[in-house]
């Protein structure tokens, strides 16, 4: 597999190329904020990039351009550069391209029997033209987020040794990455501590107190919505939603209730907690907020770990707080 790094070596301006599909590449925004390298004093010398949070519906993306890759129509007249958005999620730990996209954009696999392809050098789009990452391996799933051509997981998020900011209260949503550490990235916010999932490939979990009662939750910050085990909702004393008589898709349609697939492709539904619910971690309060109850399909798949009372802490939850900072590589996670 290839070892990506973060790289800022100049790279060649290029073609901005086509779209693989218009639903994936978008045109980034003439920005108020200034992305790219921030030079400000209070970074105390430390490389610091900025970019565009992108929201594809109600998941976390970023949006990166590949200057070596080509679509069809690019290859015959000899053009290249693709920009492409990835969902950001910090409960996955492997990158993922959607097939479709690897194969049209022909990305070659890493070694001849290897199953990662390596994305070749990476900019962010619309910010910068110089290289952002080199070497990004990705591997090839036939299905995915129809409006991303991929994912990006803990293993990208692990590249900065200074962490990942998530500025989602900001009036331009960003994504700050240090390439080390800053006391001023952490002034104004209090740290949670994450305890790796080992069994998990070191998925990122923290303890909440849901209702004043200790639960473990999954990090996840490509979920859209934070739901509880049924354990979890009654230790905390959590009921759903009676929705008795009324009609399920009149329900889905206005949020009530969520309905996902488990492991073997059977409808799960997530029903939405009846009452608002306390939720804290360490000193990090994230106020009164609605949850969803049932049995949730990727946390009965990491193992003994996630037994008993457990949470997948998702978007709807994190973004109580304005900002959350991500040091993956010092299991800590920041809130402001």
């Amino acid at each position: 597999m290839p070892n990506a790094s973060v790289a800022f070596a100049k790279a060649p301006v290029q073609d901005r190329g086509t779209a693989v599909r218009s639903a994936v590449a978008t045109e980034v925004e003439a920005p108020t904020t200034v992305w790219g390298v921030q030079t400000d004093a209070d970074h105390e010398g430390v490389l610091v990039v900025k970019a565009p949070l992108k929201m594809l519906g109600p998941y976390p993306a970023l949006g990166l351009r590949f200057p070596d890759l080509a679509t069809e129509s690019q290859r015959k007249t000899g053009k290249s550069g693709v920009s492409l958005d990835f969902v950001i999620d910090t409960a996955a730990n492997t990158n993922t391209i959607q097939k479709p996209v690897q194969e049209a954009l022909e990305i070659p696999k890493v070694g001849r029997f290897g199953s990662v392809h390596n994305m070749g050098g990476t900019q962010l789009d619309g910010v910068m033209e110089d290289l952002f990452l080199t070497d990004l391996g990705v591997s090839a799933l036939p299905g995915g987020n129809p409006n991303a051509a991929g994912l990006l997981s803990l293993a990208f998020l692990k590249l900065f040794p200074g962490g990942v900011a998530f500025g989602w209260a900001e009036k331009r949503p960003s994504l700050t990455f240090f390439a080390g550490k800053t006391k001023s990235a952490t002034d104004d916010k209090k740290m949670v501590p994450i305890q790796p999932l080992t069994m998990a490939g070191g998925l990122p979990s923290i303890t909440l107190m849901v209702n004043g009662k200790e639960v473990k939750a999954l990090l996840a910050a490509g979920s859209p919505i934070t739901v509880m085990n049924e354990e979890a909702a009654k230790l905390a004393g959590v009921e759903r939603m009676n929705l008795a008589g009324f009609d399920k898709e009149d329900m889905q349609a206005n949020g009530n209730i969520v309905v996902v697939q488990n492991q073997r492709g059977e409808p799960v539904d997530l029903t939405r907690s009846k009452d608002v619910v306390d939720i804290k971690a360490a000193e990090v309060d994230f106020g009164k907020v609605p949850l969803y109850v049932g049995e949730i399909p990727s946390l009965a798949a990491l193992t003994s770990e996630f037994a008993g009372p457990a949470i997948l802490l998702g978007l709807d939850v994190l973004v109580q707080r304005p900002s959350m900072l991500l040091r993956a590589q010092d299991n800590e996670v920041w809130f402001s």
